[in-house]
């Protein structure tokens, strides 16, 4: 008979199974590679939103100080910088250009504080040697529904007379109706509808044409037709 010694609650018996170790594990060292890349990452990031705040940043561009109607030669006072942001779709002229478009002529009319733009302006004068340009108002039923565009040849037939009576007891002729008298003329620029739906449109014509044009624009004796655009 064996006689066994009586172990104390907490303490392990001498011939039971002793406790696990743990081990301690040794954090892993960062590739170098992995640290360079990620040092590159973080650059590019950076250059990224550095790119895109300059961009989107203000920028100088060219306005319009004061009124320059059509035609007219753009001097250096009508021109000012403002400090703005680029919009998407819009090309303003930088700052840095004032001296290309100083000089040059008004392809529509230039209105203060709107910011300028290379279709507004041109090389050849408004009118150019001889020609004029002339405001014929129009009523909506002396020109098609299709808008006008600048740049635009269009045909300005002269309508009859309303003063002059018809006779009628004219005896009928073989003889072919005359045409109508007609002005080749192109659009200049096209002014906005007034209340009565009635329109201005600047024509540049020729000049021989110009005292006439005045005549039957006073009676309201003309209509315009557009002709094919290329």
């Amino acid at each position: 008979m064996s006689l066994t010694a009586p172990t104390r609650p907490g303490t392990a018996s001498p011939t039971g199974p002793t406790a696990p170790t743990v081990a301690r594990v040794q954090p892993r060292r960062r590739s170098p590679m992995l640290v360079a890349l990620g040092v590159v990452l973080t650059v590019l990031g950076t250059l990224s939103a550095w790119a895109y705040t300059a961009a989107s940043g203000p920028a100088s561009f060219l306005a319009i100080a004061r009124p320059v109607a059509v035609g007219v030669q753009v001097g250096e006072d009508d021109l000012r910088v403002v400090n703005v942001n680029k919009a998407p779709g819009l090309q303003p002229i930088p700052a840095r250009d004032r001296g290309k478009y100083v000089g040059r002529y008004a392809r529509v009319d230039l209105v203060p504080g709107t910011l300028l733009t290379a279709e507004q302006i041109t090389d050849t004068p408004i009118p150019a040697p001889g020609e004029q340009l002339f405001g014929i108002e129009l009523k909506p039923a002396q020109m098609p529904a299709t808008p006008l565009r600048r740049g635009d040849k269009v045909l300005l037939v002269v309508t009859p007379d309303p003063r002059v009576a018809v006779v009628p007891d004219a005896k009928p002729t073989n003889q072919p109706p005359a045409a109508p008298q007609a002005i080749e003329a192109t659009v200049a620029n096209v002014g906005a509808p007034q209340t009565d739906g009635q329109v201005v449109v600047d024509v540049v014509v020729p000049r021989r044409d110009g005292p006439s044009l005045v005549t039957l624009s006073a009676q309201s004796r003309l209509a315009l037709s557009v002709l094919p655009r290329n």
